[in-house]
């Protein structure tokens, strides 16, 4: 499958995105340039760019949601528990990942 034409035709029809204001934070065991505040349009835009673009990831293989699972906190491991049972698939990825960056 060629990422090529879809990721053209995707930054031809996007609109510019302000970053606003950065901090230094951590996203997992990195540091990370993160928004220091709230921002609804940066965040439409990651999750769209997840939507667009996931018919390209690899499927993960049966252990790969386990070991994920073993790495986050008891609280994560409950909110993402409890986000799930509303979503599905890899909008249940994209809440967690987009939920970690933005917080």
């Amino acid at each position: 499958m060629d990422f090529t034409p879809p990721l053209r035709d995707f930054a031809d029809g996007a609109l510019p995105c302000p970053s606003g204001r950065l901090r230094i934070g951590m996203i997992g065991g990195f540091f990370a340039l993160v928004p220091a505040g709230p921002m609804a349009f940066l965040r439409g835009f990651a999750s769209r760019i997840v939507r667009e673009f996931d018919g390209f990831r690899a499927p993960m293989n049966q252990s790969e949601p386990q070991r994920r699972m073993r790495r986050l906190t008891p609280v994560a491991a409950a909110r993402l528990r409890s986000r799930n049972s509303k979503r599905s698939g890899s909008q249940a990825a994209t809440g967690m990942v987009l939920d970690m960056i933005f917080e």
